[in-house]
């Protein structure tokens, strides 16, 4: 409903007696306000994302990307590089940021171990599930012999 002037400012006499009574309620009003905008535009932020990835989804087939991680060539999907909306690999390969960087053979670069990224972050990503010993692959690429 809506209140006239004259009825809020009878309301606000009422209700708030004192002028510290009118400062604390315009201060907590004000920072209800702050949270709230805050949360709608952290809830934009995570619309434009999702927007942004069906899309992408929805304007491309399934397309293959060529990978060349740290001198290990690879190949997956696009949409399996994506599947974790939060990511850096999301980031990188949904356009959000715009087309990747290729070299001359057409394979973006990824300055990792590829050993390790290809047993335990692709397998991740496609099966949910780590397979095989994934210290040995995590412990190489901390200390790189």
């Amino acid at each position: 409903f809506c209140l006239n002037r004259a009825f809020f400012r009878a309301f606000l006499l009422f209700t708030l007696a004192t002028l510290d009574d009118f400062i604390q309620f315009l201060t907590t009003w004000q920072e209800h306000h702050q949270l709230w905008t805050e949360t709608i535009a952290e809830k934009h932020r995570q619309w434009h994302i999702e927007n942004t990835w069906v899309n992408n989804i929805n304007s491309t087939t399934l397309s293959t990307v060529a990978l060349d991680v740290g001198g290990t060539l690879l190949r997956t999907s696009s949409d399996t590089l994506c599947i974790v909306t939060d990511s850096m690999l999301f980031a990188t390969f949904s356009g959000m940021f715009g087309d990747q960087t290729e070299d001359d053979d057409g394979r973006v670069f990824l300055d990792r171990d590829g050993d390790c990224f290809s047993r335990v972050v692709l397998d991740w990503l496609r099966d949910y599930e780590l397979r095989g010993t994934v210290s040995g692959a995590l412990a190489k690429e901390r200390n790189p012999a």
